[in-house]
C-alpha cells in the first residue's frame, strides 16, 4: 500500500510515541529474536548504523556521501529502516520526516 510520510511536528504525541517505541524495539532486540517475532523485514537499529558506517568508510572512499549515490543510497537506507519499523508496528503507517527549516523539534 502507499505510504504517506508526515512531518514529525504534525504527529500527535501518541503517534510519535509509537515511532519511538518501535525504534526502541529495534535498538534493544537482537536480529534473530526480532526476525523470529516480527519477520524477515526486521533489522536492528545497530544494523543501520553499521551499514551506513561501512558505506561511509569504504576503502575506496566514502561511497554514500561524496558520490552520485548520496540521494539514492540514503533513500534506500531510509526505506529499509521504514520497512523494519512497520514490521514492528504497521499502525505507524510511514516513517515521519523532519523539516529542518520549520524550527527546532527539540524545543
Amino acid at each position: 500500500s502507499q505510504r504517506v510520510r508526515r512531518e514529525i511536528m504534525d504527529l500527535s504525541s501518541a503517534e510519535w510515541q509509537l515511532v519511538v517505541d518501535a525504534m526502541w524495539v529495534m535498538k534493544k532486540t537482537n536480529m534473530s529474536d526480532g526476525q523470529a517475532k516480527y519477520g524477515t523485514n526486521f533489522k536492528t537499529y545497530d544494523y543501520f548504523v553499521t551499514k551506513h558506517a561501512v558505506a561511509a568508510q569504504d576503502s575506496r572512499g566514502d561511497q554514500v556521501h561524496f558520490s552520485d549515490a548520496f540521494a539514492t543510497g540514503h533513500a534506500a537506507l531510509v526505506l529499509e529502516f521504514e520497512v523494519s519499523l512497520l514490521a514492528i508496528d504497521a499502525s505507524i503507517g510511514a516513517l515521519p520526516y523532519w523539516e529542518t527549516n520549520t524550527g527546532s523539534v527539540f524545543t
